[in-house]
């Protein structure tokens, strides 16, 4: 009997391809699904949508038309409906250059006299000098020793256990570094790749075949890596890179091998034939200036990761860039793309002053960032900094945050491999505590579930996470996290008079009374005093309790990204509807309107510490509806300071008034552009 099939035509409508960043959503979609789902293309080529380097290895460009395949015919309809979503790409495509808009403006120096320069493709914008230091890519000696068959594939078993740590953990620090979505994206595009069932499976065969691990997954990953380096579709192609890089730590836990690290006496910019998303989030700004590359692109990982950092870089120069003196001068023009080579004297006199300029440019904000945050009336807006560790407070001060907004407390977790003791919390605390310098700091309780996952917890598995046992409710089942978290806060209360708390994902009324009589007693056992106690407005039933609420906490502090997936029942990690869950939504607005009445009404303060505190649009919104505390990541809080300076507080409130009568976030989204 043959079975049904179901097939349904698509065109890839993203701007850059079926890369790998849409091709892990797509992949981690079909995992979900009932029945196998294939992709083909035009000339007969079959992928696997459950296989990420079988879709890659398509090489699908923008327009290209593609065959859904399935036995399920809901399932085809789930896939064609999100490749044409975009599966979180922008489907806009950036502006084309023209002869009649590339202006000078697109030049950060121009220099008078010969000097040698290169042309390359801008990757990220700024304008750097330094000195030139050459980095070579990793060369592994592989071992001619073999194992046994069953010790060399434990071996790889282990090595691939030791590259994901790895990856989640340079996934992890790059959150609790503020990292753009695109970056975390990235590195979970890494995660994907090293768990391809085919690469796993060809590496185990040759090591039956009596091949030692290192060989065996050296050969496997550099077949992939020439595959997709002679994909014709330059997008595709420099998804080799990103095999490259997992490959990497697969045989740096082979044969032992230490990460490379960047450290050097004075700050440099980094000359490669390419570099890879790992290398480039290791790049810390005090030891490298900028970085150029003979190869690569710029919609590359490492690029958008540079371009989160603020760090300029030139791509695509060409090998020639290997052979410039080791201790040559470079000025750097990442806007241009231009990188000059060994300039006089007199023409370095002139890039000085022509960064100095620029920087002039970008510190109109900056200069004025220790001011109050404020509106142009005089409004006090408190502009606080959302930061996980001491390690990055001294930084977030000196960008002019008046205080932490949220100190992420998971991260204790997420970044060890077993269950924080009460005393390292507590040191973590009082650390944060004293870098404050006596400025706010807002420690947010738990939050593990939903998108935060703790293995070593041994949490039950849920189909819906999101509204499982996450937040408050998962530390009212497990007092044995909840109750030293509340010890190690009341200790470092004993001492620092700066600590707030507040509660995630309370829902109702007793939620708040349970948790607050939990503080209440362990503050008095420990002998503290009593200190600020809010709430996270998150959950859609909590802002409509507000008034309730209101009366007993010292203040709100609204998750915006939590609270727009649950008014409006939109997964927000979903890839058809990430893009629509959007905290412009009246809806949303509203939810946070009835917040702020309710707490100007008991002389309390509203603040949001959710992405859309630092969505400098939405920021005006906020202050309009009568939010007064936003926190941000730490290089947005001069620039939000800089656009509440603006308007007045009249102003504002009648923008938001205008909001929140229109019928969606779109409408939202074309009056805030209006109101530039």
């Amino acid at each position: 009997m043959t079975t049904e099939t179901y097939q349904q035509s698509v065109i890839i409508p993203n701007p850059l391809g079926f890369h790998a960043r849409p091709a892990t959503k797509l992949s981690k979609l079909v995992k979900k699904l009932d029945a196998p789902v294939f992709m083909e293309t035009t000339e007969g080529k079959r992928a696997n949508t459950k296989k990420m380097f079988e879709l890659l290895s398509l090489a699908l460009g923008q327009g290209a038309e593609v065959t859904i395949i399935s036995e399920s015919e809901d399932a085809v309809k789930t896939v064609v409906e999100a490749i044409e979503s975009g599966l979180g790409d922008e489907l806009t495509p950036p502006e084309e250059k023209t002869d009649d808009n590339e202006k000078a403006s697109d030049v950060l120096w121009e220099p008078t006299g010969e000097v040698t320069c290169y042309q390359g493709v801008s990757a990220s914008d700024g304008l750097v000098i330094g000195q030139i230091m050459h980095y070579r890519q990793q060369h592994f000696d592989l071992p001619d020793t073999v194992g046994t068959v069953a010790e060399e594939t434990e071996a790889f078993r282990k090595a691939l256990q030791v590259a994901q740590d790895n990856i989640q953990e340079m996934m992890t620090q790059a959150i609790g570094e503020q990292a753009t979505e695109d970056q975390e994206e990235i590195f979970d595009a890494h995660l994907s790749l090293l768990d391809d069932k085919d690469m796993v499976a060809d590496t185990i065969s040759l090591i039956a075949e009596g091949e030692n691990a290192a060989k065996a997954y050296k050969k496997v990953s550099d077949t992939r890596i020439a595959e997709l380096s002679a994909v014709d579709n330059a997008n595709i192609a420099a998804r080799a890179t990103d095999v490259r890089d997992v490959r990497n730590h697969v045989m740096n836990a082979l044969l032992g091998i230490e990460t490379q690290q960047f450290d050097f006496a004075e700050p440099v910019i980094i000359c490669a034939e390419d570099l890879t998303p790992s290398d480039t989030a290791r790049l810390k700004p005090e030891q490298v200036l900028g970085f150029i590359t003979a190869f690569g692109g710029p919609t590359s990982h490492s690029a958008i990761i540079a371009r989160g950092m603020g760090m300029p870089a030139v791509v695509a120069l060409g090998n020639e860039i290997r052979d410039i003196p080791a201790d040559s001068t470079l000025v750097v023009d990442g806007l241009s793309g231009r990188v000059y080579v060994n300039p006089t004297a007199e023409q370095l006199t002139s890039a000085q002053q022509a960064k100095e300029e620029l920087q002039k440019l970008q510190a109109k904000d900056y200069a004025r960032r220790m001011e109050a945050g404020q509106t142009k009336d005089g409004t006090l807006i408190n502009i606080s900094a959302n930061v996980n560790n001491a390690e990055g407070v001294p930084n977030a001060l000196e960008l002019g945050a008046e205080g932490v907004g949220l100190m992420r407390t998971e991260f204790l977790y997420l970044e060890s491999d077993c269950i924080p003791t009460e005393d390292v919390q507590e040191k973590a605390y009082r650390d944060m505590a004293e870098a404050m310098q006596g400025k706010p700091l807002i420690i947010r309780t738990l939050d593990i579930g939903g998108d935060k996952e703790v293995d070593y917890l041994g949490l039950a598995h849920e189909d819906n996470a999101f509204l499982g046992v996450r937040g408050i409710r998962l530390c009212f089942e497990r007092p044995d996290l909840f109750k030293p978290q509340l010890r190690a806060i009341c200790r470092v209360a004993k001492d620092y008079d700066n600590i707030h708390v507040m509660f995630p994902m309370i829902g109702k009324f007793s939620d708040w009374k349970r948790a607050k009589k939990l503080l209440d007693d362990i503050r008095e056992e420990v002998g503290a005093p009593k200190f600020p106690v809010g709430v996270m407005i998150e959950v859609p039933s909590a802002a409509l309790i507000a008034d309730l609420l209101a009366e007993h906490v010292d203040f709100f502090s609204v998750g915006t990204n939590d609270l727009t997936q649950y008014a409006l029942a939109m997964d927000r990690m979903h890839p058809l509807l990430a893009t629509q869950a959007d905290a412009a939504h009246p809806a949303v607005l509203r939810l946070i309107e009835m917040s702020a009445k309710a707490s100007e009404k008991n002389g309390k303060w509203v603040g949001v510490c959710g992405g859309a505190a630092g969505d400098k649009d939405l920021a005006k919104l906020l202050v309009g509806l009568g939010v007064r505390e936003l926190s941000v990541p730490a290089p947005q809080v001069a620039t939000i300071k800089a656009v509440l300076r603006q308007y007045t507080l009249a102003e504002l409130q009648d923008l938001a008034q205008k909001a929140l009568v229109l019928g969606g976030s779109t409408a939202v989204r074309k009056l805030l552009k209006e109101h530039q």
